[in-house]
């Protein structure tokens, strides 16, 4: 089949959504579970705080950041979306359906882009939320009233730390980082808050509002590793890394928060910048999968640790829900088979467009065709079998290079950025992004998955 054929069925299966979903809702958000949602951490998290602070952001200010999904860069550590952009999710089901289908290896994601442009211009309902009905959270340096903040707000910064810059330089640590540590943006929090509302009205906001807290903790531990420190001595760290972080948690408890979500961090030894800075020739430092195991160590460390204090924390709050989110689990299941995680939204779009047909009494079965099953069923779609190299990057065996970064002018972008897990060395895809935010929100990576917690309050 042509190209331009094949183009035209997409376009016509994305239009067809958006004529059910603008029929069956004229209010997308009505059905959220959560009226707010607000969210701390570093670069993992951080939506355009970092480009806002620095004097230099350096190159995340630059394309190709946030090409993929924004088509421009805009403070997001990523070529497109984040964690909490799909948790939240205004204008994810389309825009992620959509980026599944690859329609040639010569066209990629930037025929997907053309797509996903085109669809916005035409589907009001885009705009419209996905997962818990939120849109797109205002980075906290980016407001300005408290209309920027009606839905929550973001105050994670790129190169946050769990603990102040007093705890590093009690260590002789260089400080040069962004003194925007957890416990600071819990000041900014409150000032939301008064933004919002009187502080008599903070309980029913709190009780109502989704908190996710991290990923953070560990640029703690890779400030320190970074400037040569031992991981022997780094590991002598996590305690104060982990009272650091439930100390903003019984503080945001106190305040009245009643949903929090924790997250533990990410296999760092399966990182491609960790694994270009401590590349060795000692083989038994790395795992099966190719990761380096003192590095993962000292994550699992930390998060074994933070895991009972977040259970000690739900026993002592039995009215509030501290959930941990396994981000080094999925981490670890997108490095061990990223393969598995494919064309499965192909499938589910197919399912999505006859459930909404039979629903909303809309004539749609004429467009699913076994022809359209067919021809769809054969795009290619999912990551490729190097979860370990980064899609951009500066050259050499993990594409991440200490002098020329993502973003640089000799660095190179990989084909096809949906197929990566890596996206610069350091963070995600937007795509490996999406299917850990799934797995918080539908499980098996979180307990209970946030989705479980949306049924129970709508009962």
């Amino acid at each position: 089949m042509a190209m331009s054929s094949r183009v035209l069925i997409v376009m016509h299966l994305l239009v067809a959504a958006c004529a059910v979903l603008g029929s069956s809702s004229e209010e997308p958000r009505r059905g959220g579970c959560f009226t707010g949602l607000f969210s701390f951490g570093d670069s993992i998290t951080d939506n355009g705080n970092w480009l806002r602070y620095a004097r230099s952001p350096g190159a995340v200010s630059r394309p190709p950041y946030g090409e993929t999904f924004f088509r421009r860069p805009n403070g997001r550590f990523c070529d497109g979306r984040i964690i909490i952009d799909h948790v939240g999710a205004a204008r994810a089901m389309l825009s992620s359906l959509a980026s599944s289908f690859q329609l040639t290896t010569t066209l990629g994601w930037r025929a997907i882009s053309y797509v996903l442009s085109v669809t916005q211009m035409m589907c009001p309902v885009y705009r419209a939320a996905d997962a818990l009905g939120i849109p797109f959270l205002t980075p906290y340096l980016a407001g300005n009233s408290s209309e920027d903040y009606a839905h929550g707000a973001n105050f994670a910064v790129g190169g946050a730390t769990a603990l102040g810059h007093e705890y590093f330089r009690g260590k002789n640590l260089d400080v040069r980082f962004t003194p925007y540590s957890l416990r600071w943006q819990m000041s900014w929090l409150k000032e939301v808050l008064r933004m919002l509302s009187s502080e008599q009205g903070w309980s029913d906001l709190m009780e109502s509002s989704l908190f996710l807290v991290g990923e953070i903790g560990g640029n703690d531990y890779n400030q320190a590793l970074f400037q040569g420190r031992s991981v022997d001595e780094v590991r002598t760290y996590v305690p104060d890394v982990v009272a650091g972080i439930s100390a903003s948690l019984v503080e945001l408890i106190g305040l009245g928060a009643k949903t929090v979500v924790v997250p533990g961090n990410f296999p760092i030894g399966c990182n491609p910048g960790y694994l270009t800075k401590f590349q060795t020739n000692d083989t038994a430092q790395y795992d099966s999968m190719g990761c380096l195991k003192w590095p993962n160590g000292l994550t699992q460390l930390h998060n074994r640790a933070l895991k009972a204090e977040l259970a000690e924390l739900g026993r002592r709050h039995p009215g509030v829900a501290v959930v941990y989110a396994d981000y080094y689990a999925a981490a670890m299941d997108l490095t061990a088979d990223p393969r598995k995680h494919g064309g499965f939204l192909v499938h589910a779009f197919v399912e999505f467009l006859l459930i909404c047909a039979h629903a909303c009494a809309f004539t749609l079965k004429r467009l699913v065709t076994d022809e359209t099953v067919r021809i769809v069923s054969r795009v290619p779609a999912g990551f490729d079998g190097k979860p370990l190299v980064s899609c951009c990057g500066g050259g050499g065996p993990y594409n991440a290079n200490p002098t020329v970064h993502c973003g640089m002018r000799t660095s190179t972008t990989c084909h096809d950025p949906y197929e990566a897990v890596s996206w610069d060395g350091f963070h995600f895809t937007d795509h490996a992004y999406k299917v850990i935010a799934n797995g918080v929100l539908r499980g098996p990576y979180a307990m209970p998955p946030i989705l479980a917690k949306c049924r129970r309050r709508r009962r």
